[in-house]
Parts: structure tokens; sequence; C-alpha cells
């Protein structure tokens, strides 16, 4: 079932206690908490990370950063900064909500291994930073709703078969009962788009990482099991072929492509992937490159060229046979 599962991404709040919460801080605090961390990070881990005032990205760069999910839109564009890791699956947000926004990312359903690499991180600031913490009430952050462990903890699945049932209505109810929450796939706020949805955790008060984590992990690996029970219903469908190399067609020949077009092609083209043999690493690495700050890259482009770029990036990537 690990053509569901997408992506695993753990991020951690952290607030340092000598200064006051980024709302509160004047630009001397700001600079002065980034030169803290990067020494940091330089020290413990050197040459793992780079480094990125948020002043001196542009629009399109920082917008780069956003669709590959390293950085939140919540991030200052003036004062903000982040540290991404060479590899691309951790970075370190300063002037975001909270003072540090530690996240880890990596492909599929890998809950323990990306709490793991999320809490090495945590682990090599800890020793060198004083965290904002109390005994009763954990890790102090700026939302009450982050206190406790302020680990936040999602899986984005792609949930088609369960879409078309009209059946995830129901689990949103039931995993709420449970201290979960369903999102879009770019968290809080987002739309959902292409069927895929964000499985988080909720609650971070009087609850343990391991906890948390083991209640997230096992909710979603019920989850991609009636999925699969709904995929394979769809499969018995005399169309079901159809439908997938229809919609892989429009996709290998289209010469426009709105995004949310895409995002509905794609989908029926991860849902076909063990059909066709592709990889559905090849499909989210086609997601990133189809985004609009991707295809822009250095040159502003309206909506109506990156719709045309888009049908010529998706026609040159699967005609190249890595799909």
């Amino acid at each position: 079932m690990n053509n569901i599962a997408v992506s695993t991404r753990v991020r951690f709040a952290r607030n340092l206690k000598r200064y006051p919460f980024v709302g509160c801080m004047n630009l001397s605090q700001r600079e002065e908490l980034i030169s803290l961390v990067k020494t940091a990070l330089e020290k413990a881990a050197p040459g793992v990370f780079e480094y990125y005032p948020m002043n001196e990205l542009s629009d399109i760069k920082a917008a780069m950063l956003v669709e590959e999910k390293l950085i939140s839109h919540e991030l200052d564009k003036d004062s903000g900064f982040v540290a991404i890791s060479h590899d691309r699956t951790s970075s370190i947000m300063l002037g975001e909500e909270d003072h540090l926004r530690i996240c880890n990312i990596l492909p599929g359903l890998a809950l323990g291994e990306t709490l793991s690499s999320a809490d090495k991180i945590d682990d090599i600031l800890d020793q060198r930073l004083d965290y904002a913490f109390d005994e009763n009430l954990g890790f102090l952050t700026n939302c009450p709703t982050n206190l406790g462990t302020g680990m936040r903890a999602s899986v984005i699945l792609h949930l088609p078969a369960l879409e078309k049932a009209e059946f995830i209505p129901v689990i949103t109810g039931s995993i709420g009962k449970l201290g979960l929450t369903v999102r879009g796939s770019y968290g809080e706020g987002t739309k959902v788009s292409g069927a895929l949805y964000s499985i988080s955790n909720q609650v971070t008060l009087g609850i343990s990482e391991i906890e948390s984590v083991s209640k997230l992990d096992t909710v979603v690996n019920q989850i991609m099991e009636r999925e699969e029970s709904a995929r394979e219903r769809m499969r018995k469908n005399d169309r079901y072929e159809d439908e997938i190399f229809r919609n892989y067609g429009i996709m290998r020949y289209a010469r426009v492509m709105p995004l949310d077009e895409f995002m509905e092609l794609s989908s029926w083209l991860r849902l076909g992937a063990p059909i066709m043999g592709i990889s559905e690493r090849d499909i989210d690495r086609l997601t990133v490159m189809a985004s609009p700050a991707h295809l822009c890259g250095d040159t502003i482009l309206s909506p109506e060229e990156i719709n045309k770029k888009r049908a010529d990036v998706v026609r040159e990537f699967l005609g190249k046979g890595k799909i």
C-alpha cells in the first residue's frame, strides 16, 4: 500500500527563554536569534545545511520552497530565515509563528524515521540553546494549541477511491474524536486537490511524541486499508483501465493545462501506477515541476503562459520514458 502514502512530515515548534514571542521581537533580537541557531548548526552539523535569509529571496524562489514544502506561507518575508539540508529533507524556519519550526519530510509512510530525523536536529539545538519549557505545560509556544510536545506529525495520503465513494466526511468525523484531523496537502486552510489528504495530530498536550505518532500510524494504516478495499471495488468496473488511460492520454498530448486539471489528471496517473509500471516518486517530482513557481523559474509568466508551459513540461516528462 506504499502507493497510497505520498509523504510523511514531522514538525516541532520551539521558542527560546530569553526572547519574546516572534510578534513582539525587534529586528536586533531576530538577528541575534538567527545568529545563535546558525552557529549551533554549523558547529554540530558542518556542511549539512544551506542558509537563506528570506529578504534575499525573490517571491518566486520563496514560492518554490513552499511548493517543495520546505517552508510555509507564514514565514516572514522581510526578517524570516530558513536553513535547508542539502538532501532537501530537513528545514528549520526562523520567524514564522514560533522562534523555530524544525521540519523533516520523507517519502511514503515513514513516521518513525521522520520523527527520529527531526529529533536529532531538535537535540542538536536543545544542547546549545535554552528552550522555553514548563514542567506542566511542556514546550511553550505562541499558539496554545501547540503546547506540550509542540509536534505536528502528518501523512499525505492519496485517497481517490474513498473520495469517489464519498467516504471522506466519515473519516473526518471518526478521527476527529481521536485527536486527529484531515486537511489539504499543504496543511491548515488549504483546499484538497488531486485526492491528496493530510492526516495529522491535533493534540500535543498530555501525550508524548511516541504515543502521538503511534496513534497516527495506526489510524493511517486503517485508512489505507479502506482505500485499498475501495480501489479493489473500482478495479472490478469494466471502465476502470479505460478511465486511467484516457486521462493519461490527455496528459500526454494536451497543449494547455490549468493546475486544477493537472491535479485531477495526475490523481488518475497515480491511481493507475501499478498498471503502467509507473514510479510514484516520478509522479511526485512531476507534481513539483508542474507547480506555478517552478514553471516560472527566474521569469515572470502570465497565468496563460504557465498553463501552456505546464502542458509542455508534462508532455516532455511523460515522453522521456521515465514513466
